[in-house]
């Protein structure tokens, strides 16, 4: 058989109605050069009968209890063909038909290409992919997962760590874009819908992500780094996001409206501490 440029990944567990929109996108691409690859967790919701139904589709599919997220998301590696992988997880879908035939043209050789994302829970908003990947973006908001197309001999030979039960796929972007400077290409269009009922959405998981996150940084950047790169406020953030704004007038206009924002409070703390003195 002839390999194949994509590997489209989905993983899921007891989420039938998600593998239902996943399967439906999936099965709808109008580009053949991909294989469709299912890690379930042993599901006993009807999932597994449903996941039956879309065999026609499915170049691999496994059923069995697995230890978490990215035992299932290596247990796809291991069985990719595909030059890139991209991973599609059970709610999540690809934004139009034909997404992986305007991807594929683009996948000449490059660690990494990341398209924009639609947030579609509540409401809806794009998640622009960056022209570059730069440290404070990246250590302080991830980048798409679901828009993202890696290369697959850079998964197998460093799969996502299973220490971690949310930020493995955000862990792996900052080793290798950060760390090893893995090269990068935008895709200027909307490749996936993201679906937010995730467990990492989830409220009670919050606390747990950000501990997650902060044992990347410590693992990888010295304090002094990671104190210069994790901004304390959420002035400082926005100011610091529109600084890589490529359209200058966008730029100059949200620094101008942050500052507008932030200018009265400031006076009033000076005058304040002034009276106090």
């Amino acid at each position: 058989m002839a390999t194949p440029k994509v590997s489209v990944i989905t993983i899921g567990r007891n989420n039938r109605e998600g593998y239902a929109r996943t399967l439906d996108s999936v099965a709808s691409q109008t580009d053949a050069d991909f294989e469709f690859i299912v890690i379930d967790g042993a599901s006993t919701d009807g999932s597994v009968d449903l996941l039956r139904q879309y065999a026609p589709y499915i170049t691999h599919l496994v059923s069995e209890p697995d230890r978490g997220i990215y035992n299932a998301m290596n247990k796809g590696i291991a069985l990719a063909r595909g030059e890139y992988c991209n991973f599609m997880n059970s709610g999540d879908v690809f934004h139009a038909p034909d997404v992986l035939s305007r991807v594929i043209p683009h996948l000449q050789g490059k660690d990494f290409y990341i398209g924009d994302q639609l947030d579609v829970n509540g409401k809806s908003r794009i998640w622009a992919a960056p022209c570059e990947v730069r440290a404070f973006a990246l250590v302080n908001k991830s980048l798409s997962h679901q828009s993202a197309f890696i290369r697959t001999a850079l998964l197998k030979k460093r799969p996502y760590c299973e220490n971690y039960k949310l930020v493995s796929d955000w862990e792996q972007m900052v080793y290798e874009l950060l760390i090893c400077d893995a090269t990068y290409e935008r895709l200027d269009f909307i490749v996936a819908d993201f679906d937010r009922s995730g467990i990492s959405s989830a409220p009670e998981y919050q606390s747990l992500l950000h501990e997650e996150m902060q044992k990347v940084i410590d693992s990888y950047f010295s304090k002094r780094m990671a104190d210069s790169l994790i901004m304390t406020s959420p002035f400082q953030r926005k100011v610091r996001y529109a600084l890589d704004k490529e359209n200058l007038l966008e730029r100059d206009w949200k620094i101008l409206r942050n500052v507008l924002k932030e200018f009265p409070k400031d006076l009033w703390h000076s005058l304040t501490r002034r009276k106090r003195q």
